[in-house]
């Protein structure tokens, strides 16, 4: 591992390693070494092993020689040395994770079934294996255990680790979905969107909430959140703010007041998103009319305005990609002329389809005319002036 660590390079050393580990893996079965050391040598290591130099390690793990006597002396290993970490800081608690589910595995492969969810209770709230924990629990038919765990991992993690504590929010989701409590699912949902929001959570809220039948009132709430910032359960004033028609879920009380990640209202990219999705074309113009004015280095919100609003607003359209094409145009560098082509031919196509061909022909008299001077463009505008339309 030092090797690899030091290594100039793009990871060849750290194959070239892995190919010598793998003749290594290969002898073991072979050496002096009793079968159950064997199991406890390749454990040992794939714990140390941050490269994957040892992967040949875990096809060795399911071999059948190993039988489950085997299995359970390795258990006690690992459960001494478990033992023996004490409680881990932030810094090693991801290794302290991974001895955790060696263990649960070596339980498993032993026969020590009846060991595995103690043992996962213990370490939950010290090494954060609530994912682990509640899948073995809801593999036992543990549901109700399983939704406390959830919350409790939940409350645990959301400041400090929020994909864990998002994986926690998401089985509770399907909990509550699998038995049939669609306002509960629908409020899982909303609660992401809240505080993260993005096209993707609408999306899922809209799924979500179509199947409680709820997706009218929900709706409504979610789009007056992006207009204002403020959550519908935090709004007293039902003129201002559309009545929540869902009920608080399981985790409401341990984030109603938090912050969403999105600080600045309305949010008007996410708006012309939804606007697009949902093909409200006036309403995408409208929204776009009310971006600041500033200089874009991207043109993003843009181009998906333009393309979606092409045959319903033209002159919209072809404003933004006249000014894309512009500032392309203006960097003088013969792969942005090929570039600004592309935006002048979807020009092209919409002048011909309203039939304003005079316009566009103006336009390229324009451009010839502005920008006699350099000849690499002059040369795209030949190529685009005389390509036939596809």
């Amino acid at each position: 591992m030092a090797q690899v660590e030091q290594a100039d390079d793009e990871g060849e050393t750290a194959l070239a390693i892995a190919e010598c580990m793998a003749v290594v893996l290969e002898a073991l079965p072979h050496s002096s070494l009793p079968s159950a050391e064997q199991l406890i040598w390749v454990i040992d290591h794939l714990l140390e092993d941050d490269y994957s130099l040892l992967e040949a390690g875990e096809k060795l793990l399911e071999s059948p020689q190993y039988g489950e006597q085997d299995w359970q002396m390795a258990a006690r290993s690992l459960q001494v040395l478990l033992n023996s970490e004490g409680a881990p800081g932030a810094s090693r608690r991801y290794q302290r994770l991974r001895l955790v589910g060696r263990l649960q595995v070596a339980y498993a492969r032993g026969g020590w079934h009846e060991r595995i969810l103690p043992m996962l209770e213990r370490e939950a709230n010290v090494c954060w294996n609530y994912e682990q924990l509640v899948d073995a629990l809801l593999a036992a038919g543990e549901r109700e255990r399983a939704r406390q765990w959830c919350i409790q991992g939940y409350a645990k993690t959301v400041q400090e680790a929020r994909g864990i504590a998002e994986c926690m929010r998401e089985k509770l989701h399907m909990l509550a979905l699998t038995e049939g409590q669609y306002d509960l699912a629908c409020a899982y949902r909303a609660e992401r969107f809240f505080s993260q929001p993005s096209l993707a959570a609408f999306s899922e809220l809209r799924e979500a909430a179509e199947q409680a039948d709820k997706w009218g009132a929900v709706r409504a709430a979610a789009l007056a959140f992006l207009e204002t910032g403020l959550p519908p359960d935090l709004g007293d004033d039902a003129q201002v703010l559309p009545r929540w028609p869902l009920p608080p879920s399981e985790l409401a009380h341990l984030h109603g007041t938090s912050k969403p990640s999105v600080q600045r209202f309305p949010e008007l990219d996410l708006l012309i998103s939804i606007a697009i999705l949902e093909q409200r074309h006036d309403d995408v113009v409208a929204l776009y009319r009310r971006l600041p004015k500033t200089p874009s280095w991207n043109w993003d919100t843009e181009k998906r305005v333009a393309e979606a609003v092409a045959a319903s607003h033209p002159d919209i359209a072809l404003a933004i990609w006249r000014a894309i094409a512009d500032g392309l145009i203006a960097k003088v560098q013969p792969s942005a002329y090929v570039e600004a082509a592309g935006y002048l031919r979807r020009m092209r196509q919409v002048y011909q389809a309203c039939q304003r061909d005079d316009e566009w022909q103006a336009l390229m008299v324009h451009l010839r005319k502005t920008h006699k001077a350099k000849r690499r463009l002059q040369e795209v505008l030949d190529n685009l002036s005389g390509a036939k339309l596809v």
